[in-house]
């Protein structure tokens, strides 16, 4: 799952939510949201900020 490579390759959190379309919109509308963190997850705690994922 891309959840999981990108936790793993990178030490952050990530959500990651699968939607269907409505049933009043576009039956092609089958999408999914990536939530990550902006810093790295070690233990139960966030520590620094990474930078790999950022629009540069």
């Amino acid at each position: 799952m891309v959840g999981e490579w990108i936790a793993d390759r990178h030490g952050v959190g990530v959500d990651v939510c699968i939607h269907e379309p409505s049933r009043e919109g576009d039956e092609r509308n089958h999408h999914a949201h990536i939530l990550t963190t902006t810093r790295r997850i070690e233990g139960d705690e966030l520590t620094t900020k990474t930078r790999e994922l950022d629009d540069r």
